[in-house]
């Protein structure tokens, strides 16, 4: 997670609150200790689309979406609180 917030946090952006307040979303799921991976997904897309409304530069874009992906894939793979019902 903290490679997410590096890329953005080094960008230095007027909006980065907004970007931080996401990925403290998605830290706070992660740090339950049963994150719902559908809840998870949904932020990083708002992440991603944020990243794209605001004219991020492409490269950081694209690094974002990969990062994104391969935290979705953790998450789906850990099981959820909802498995355990």
């Amino acid at each position: 997670m903290s490679h997410i917030e590096k890329s953005i946090v080094t960008l230095d952006l007027d909006t980065q609150g907004q970007f931080i307040a996401l990925t403290n979303a998605i830290e706070m799921q992660l740090e339950s200790g049963a994150p719902v991976p559908e809840v998870v997904r949904l932020l990083g897309d708002a992440l991603l689309a944020l990243a794209q409304a605001r004219h991020l530069p492409q490269q950081t874009r694209t690094d974002l979406d990969r990062r994104i992906s391969a935290l979705n894939k953790r998450v789906s793979a850990t099981p959820s609180a909802d498995a355990e019902r």
